[in-house]
């Protein structure tokens, strides 16, 4: 009996198992920046952002978090919508050397503040709509800076 039985309905032409590079995620940001500049990463309403401008973002939100104290294996949160702004924030976590911690936007103030303590995030990235959600609980949290 296999352990994984939808392998035997995958037509004979579908590999059963992939390898994958072992590096960084972000690994695969920093080659398509150098190798794509030009070409689009993002289309978000209207506008295009290219790959060079794309990892020169996260790269820029990189050095912001380490200006304010962010170090490796730090917890840093998003809680921001589908958006530009999200991805660039998630890769340029990965790229200060932190860990992400994805925050539902829907989060209701208990559920919020549950994450930031469980998490230890000493950072938050949030939309401006959720800012009186997310100030009211930072006192009762880890989180030294409300981005």
């Amino acid at each position: 009996m296999t352990t994984k039985p939808w392998l035997d309905l995958y037509p004979s032409e579908i590999p059963k198992t992939v390898e994958y590079e072992k590096i960084p995620l972000q690994e695969f940001l920093t080659r398509a920046g150098r190798e794509y500049p030009s070409k689009t990463a993002i289309h978000f309403l209207g506008k295009n952002i290219t790959y060079k401008e794309f990892h020169e973002s996260a790269l820029k939100f990189a050095n912001y978090l380490q200006s304010i104290g962010i170090e490796k294996g730090d917890r840093v949160a998003i809680m921001l919508p589908n958006c530009p702004q999200s991805a660039i924030a998630y890769f340029g976590i990965l790229y200060s050397g932190a860990i992400v911690v994805q925050t539902n936007p829907l989060y209701t103030e208990r559920e919020l503040k549950y994450q930031m303590v469980n998490s230890g995030a000493k950072v938050i990235i949030a939309l401006d709509l959720l800012y009186p959600r997310v100030s009211n609980v930072v006192k009762e949290t880890p989180l030294e800076h409300v981005i």
